[in-house]
């Protein structure tokens, strides 16, 4: 008699399945037969593709976009200003500014002189396309240098970033003694802003693969087994990041916040997805079935279930492609895309690795029958089930509670553009702010549009920056009758 023929072993209360069952019929059963008679096909192609991808494809944290504006739908009254404001500005050129400020007093001659040749070696760095004088301190003590780049560098990524570390280096190696240089401005800050998230992103996901590595092994009880659940997740992981910055070439926009999601959703789900699985093979195996049927009964019987599970979740997230601000149609339909990936990595990678090591993933535990006492989570089950009206309305009146909090919520709107403490970029604005005060930076421009021509009327003009000089909403005034901020 085949063992999977057996009859129910009472002792256990176990139902041992037949023969059919074994061949449980449907479309990820299927796939799981194909996954473990092409097992390493499978194995190889996946991490062929991600391999290809993560030398390919560009980093996730090269195409984010901290700038607020991008995300701003077309009617939007500061998009309205930098439509009129185009005329003065050079299309795509991004900008710098080189700050440097002395140790010991004013800027002497000699120092001068440095920051000259400073200035000649930064425009033959490849990608900027200009450099002009900014202004000097009333002290004597800094001075700026606006530097231009290509519009090569716009969103920044590899080139920006390259672009930026050249002039850095090049303020190292020419910078005279007792004398601090900086770069900061828009596009060194983005670069900063996409340094740091590429490192908190692996970061967080080196602290995520350990929890989850620590949590798994304390439920299986096993050494290979988590690595097993979560090889899948990680490998989803490492792909997806690549793919969706692949995506921003048909519009898809990408913050600093989906990166951090990214993380957690696609190490969850894919942890989640692959336990589903895992624990519906142990039961197969303790159920007397060999390695290949326990892994295409268990796809069989819980394939279903995680495929429709991870479809709610990405018609969920591509749902916010409708989302009048732009922040939201970038982070639904790319954590959308993270979602489909895991899915399809974790229902033909998972059983291709579950046919190779077998039981060895529950070493040195062994699969057997359950007992039919219950657990913690059974025994909380059943008091529910017996008193269903009294757990609803207990719960009902807790989750209550905790959602008027909400109530007392208040937005405060979406601001990652800041400097990222410790940069370069952070302390060359901080001097910026010292010695030319704060409206050096990241000021914000006021677009005026006159009926009449200023240029035979200035009234017009020093009228406007009266009222808005007296409408106590801004500490400091720079316009076209008064460059030094003063009134």
């Amino acid at each position: 008699m085949d063992r999977t023929d057996r009859p129910a072993d009472d002792r256990f209360g176990v139902v041992v399945p037949s023969g059919p069952e074994c061949r449980t019929p449907g479309a990820f059963a299927a796939i799981a037969r194909m996954a473990v008679r092409w097992r390493w096909l499978v194995i190889g192609g996946w991490c062929a593709a991600t391999v290809l991808a993560v030398v390919l494809l560009p980093k996730l944290g090269d195409v984010v976009h901290n700038d607020t504006t991008t995300f701003l739908p077309p009617s939007s009254p500061s998009l309205r200003a930098e439509a009129l404001a185009s005329p003065f500005v050079h299309e795509g050129v991004q900008t710098g500014i080189l700050v440097a400020v002395s140790e010991h007093g004013r800027l002497g001659p000699s120092d001068q002189a440095a920051l000259h040749r400073l200035e000649d070696d930064v425009r033959r760095v490849k990608q900027v396309t200009g450099i002009s004088p900014g202004a000097e301190s009333a002290d004597g003590r800094a001075v700026t240098v606006i530097v231009q780049f290509s519009a090569a560098t716009a969103g920044g990524g590899a080139t920006g970033s390259e672009a930026v570390a050249s002039v850095r280096s090049e303020m190292a190696a020419d910078a005279p003694a007792g004398v601090r240089t900086y770069l900061t401005g828009t596009l060194p800050i983005l670069i900063d802003q996409q340094h740091a998230a590429n490192h908190t992103e692996d970061y967080a996901a080196v602290l995520s693969i350990l929890l989850i590595l620590v949590v798994l092994a304390a439920a299986f009880r096993a050494a290979l087994g988590p690595v097993v659940a979560l090889a899948p997740a990680v490998l989803a992981f490492m792909l997806a990041g690549p793919v969706i910055a692949e995506s921003t070439h048909i519009g898809v926009q990408i913050s600093s916040l989906l990166q951090l999601l990214l993380t957690a959703l696609v190490l969850g789900a894919g942890t989640d997805y692959g336990l589903f699985i895992l624990f519906r093979f142990r039961e197969n195996l303790g159920r007397g079935m060999t390695v290949e049927r326990a892994i295409v009964a268990a796809m069989g019987r819980v394939g279903g279930s995680v495929g429709l599970s991870a479809l709610t979740v990405i018609v969920a997230l591509s749902s916010l492609i409708i989302a009048q601000f732009g922040l939201y149609r970038g982070v639904g339909p790319g954590l959308a895309l993270g979602i489909l990936t895991v899915l399809a990595v974790e229902v033909t990678l998972l059983p291709a690795l579950l046919s190779l090591v077998g039981k060895i993933a529950f070493w040195p535990s062994r699969p057997g029958p359950h007992w039919s006492e219950p657990g913690a989570w059974g025994k909380v089950a059943a008091r529910v089930c017996g008193r269903p009206l009294r757990a609803l309305l207990a719960g009902t009146v807790a989750f209550t509670a905790l959602s008027l909090v909400v109530v007392a919520y208040a937005p405060s709107g979406f601001n990652p553009g800041g400097t990222i403490a410790g940069s370069n970029s952070a302390a060359g604005a901080t001097v910026l702010q010292h010695f030319f005060g704060v409206s050096s930076d990241n000021p914000t421009d006021v677009v005026l549009r006159f009926p009449s021509s200023v240029w035979t009327d200035t009234r017009q003009v020093a009228r406007a920056e009266q009222e808005l000089y007296h409408s106590q909403q801004f500490s400091n005034l720079v316009g076209a009758l008064n460059p030094n901020g003063t009134f």
